[in-house]
């Protein structure tokens, strides 16, 4: 792989984490104007910290893929996007 490319994913996958996690532990969604009418505790804003920890498991995993020698298994790839949904989905009962 290119540097330009490898720099370029690492971009992508260091933006996915941070909004990623922005989107899981911001207590309101006014920061995104898409999503700034979606009250807190509502099911559309445990769908919003689900989707963002979708966005966390990623974007690490792309930047895992970039820096590994070995292959990522896929197995691997289910684990941390299950666990990483799971987690938002608890940062929907508490925030």
């Amino acid at each position: 792989m290119t540097t330009i490319l490898k720099g370029y994913l690492l971009i992508i996958g260091l933006v996915s984490i941070v909004l990623g996690l922005a989107g899981m532990f911001a207590t309101d969604f006014s920061w995104y104007s898409a999503f700034e009418n979606i009250e807190r505790g509502t099911s559309a804003a445990n769908f919003v910290r689900t989707m963002s920890g979708v966005f966390v498991a990623s974007g690490y995993v792309l930047i895992r893929f970039i820096f590994s020698s070995s292959k990522v298994q896929l197995g691997t790839v289910l684990i941390y996007l299950c666990s990483f949904m799971l987690l938002g989905k608890i940062c929907g009962l508490f925030l």
